[in-house]
């Protein structure tokens, strides 16, 4: 399953009470999806690293009072019990459980049993979200034993390059990131043969976070920078790939390239041509972005004329695109896509509908 079917199965899982255990790679995201778990459900949300905890840190330190020794509540609980008190439940995050000390391992299964340790009892209505990184010898971690496995919901995750795409673009990913991954999805997650750094989606979201600074900032971007994010073989191509990338174009260029070429010509394969052409170095994603963009542009007018440029557009992007394009278009805004047909019969009998037939069924 990907990160977002994760997500989904949260709540059913939440609401009975039992324990998703989310093994995955690094950087796919299972803390960003129980962070988001959280947000969307105002959940307060407690994140144990438990390979970075010992015994102590998790259950608290002993004391001794006049008869008895007892246990300090651990800050991380009363945290969570201070959210009760004020009538917020929560979601208790148990990270790499596999890589955490045995004792700690044993700890956490009576969390996950009883939420309680010893005498701390977690209020019944918390829920509990486990995670740990595959035992396939990539990593360094203990094998949970079948008793603990019997208790928990197996989530096994894998890199979506088609689900991270449709989150990058939700977050404001870099558009260079985004169209890099659509034409090579395979390196979203990628392990170098010599086993030097790859990528992951995290990584590949912190770059953007990089990107966008150096765009907004007007800094050139450092190549070493790069390379320690994605590692060197990886960075040479996205390099590459990045510096051909034209991201330019605007609606108003659309406009003001019809209008001009409208003066000289009013033949549609001849204004087509030279749409063409001045799209050609886009990016297919960029392409898209501005379809988009020139159809809000014009959503409100209902003159034909006007929204010619729009149509002209579309007549102009590769056939794969264009059948990429209207598929959503028609799915996501069926006002929308019927306006835009009645647009192209009144034009040109409904070519543009017609020339996406052998590729794709609008």
């Amino acid at each position: 399953m990907n990160i977002a079917e994760t997500v989904q199965l949260f709540t059913p899982a939440d609401a009975v009470g039992q324990v998703p255990l989310l093994i995955g790679a690094h950087g796919l995201g299972k803390t960003e999806a129980v962070k988001q778990y959280a947000a969307d459900n105002n959940l307060h949300c407690e994140i144990l690293m438990l390979s970075l905890l010992d015994v102590g840190d998790l259950l608290g330190l002993p004391y001794r009072d006049d008869v008895s020794t007892k246990w300090a509540r651990p800050v991380w609980f009363t945290r969570i019990m201070e959210a009760h008190e004020r009538g917020q439940r929560s979601v208790l995050f148990l990270d790499e459980l596999n890589r955490a000390a045995n004792d700690v391992i044993g700890a956490s299964l009576q969390l996950i049993l009883d939420r309680r340790l010893n005498e701390h009892q977690l209020p019944l209505d918390t829920f509990l979200v486990a995670a740990i990184n595959p035992d396939d010898g990539d990593y360094n971690v203990n094998t949970l034993d079948p008793a603990m496995l019997d208790r928990l919901i197996v989530c096994r995750i894998e890199a979506d390059a088609a689900a991270w795409l449709k989150y990058a673009k939700a977050s404001n990913v870099n558009p260079t990131i985004i169209d890099f991954i659509t034409k090579s999805p395979k390196y979203l997650h990628h392990t170098p043969k010599d086993g030097g750094k790859g990528t992951s989606p995290r990584s590949w979201t912190r770059l953007s976070k990089y990107i966008n600074y150096c765009e907004t900032n007007k800094v050139d971007i450092n190549t070493y920078y790069i390379k320690g994010t994605i590692g060197d073989t990886l960075a040479a191509e996205f390099i590459l790939f990045y510096n051909n990338y034209v991201r330019h174009l605007t609606v108003e260029d659309i406009v003001a390239h019809y209008n001009k070429s409208s003066k000289r010509v009013k033949d549609l394969a001849k204004l087509e041509a030279s749409m063409s052409k001045l799209i050609e170095p886009l990016e297919a994603i960029q392409k898209l972005d501005l379809a988009e963009s020139l159809y809000k542009h014009f959503s409100n007018s209902t003159d034909n004329a006007e929204r010619m440029p729009y149509l002209v557009y579309l007549y102009a992007l590769p056939v794969e695109t264009l059948a990429g394009y209207l598929k959503t278009f028609k799915s996501d805004n069926p006002e929308g896509f019927k306006s835009l047909v009645d647009l192209d019969d009144a034009v040109n009998n409904k070519e543009l509908i017609r020339r996406i037939v052998s590729v794709s069924s609008v």
